[in-house]
């Protein structure tokens, strides 16, 4: 059997997986937890990841650039993805968050003090 032929019979079954196992859209259930850094989906070849930091304009912080290098990866070699691509919650993204960064230098710093 050729690739593209095996690909596709593959495609086909994970499309067919993802159609059936949708939630339905009325009446969602409330939150009870926070919602996550960086949303991860699939949609047929393509994969797509949401910044969701969006009153942190999506700053990037080093569990979100820890999670999107881990899900890239998986991603990456997967035979069923053909593309990524990256989306943000009401912006893309500002860049790497200061605070943050200078939180962890600070606690790190601190924590090093005899």
């Amino acid at each position: 059997m050729s690739s593209t032929v095996r690909r596709m019979q593959q495609l086909s079954a994970h499309m067919s997986s993802t159609a059936n196992s949708s939630a339905p859209l009325n009446n969602p259930a409330p939150p009870t937890t926070p919602e996550p850094l960086v949303l991860f989906r699939e949609q047929y070849a393509s994969r797509i990841y949401t910044l969701n930091r969006p009153k942190l304009l999506n700053a990037l912080n080093h569990e979100m650039v820890q999670m999107l290098q881990k899900q890239i990866k998986a991603w990456n070699e997967s035979e069923l993805c053909s593309s990524i691509i990256g989306t943000g919650n009401g912006h893309f993204c500002a860049g790497g968050d200061v605070k943050s960064a200078s939180d962890s230098i600070i606690g790190h710093t601190l924590a090093s003090l005899p």
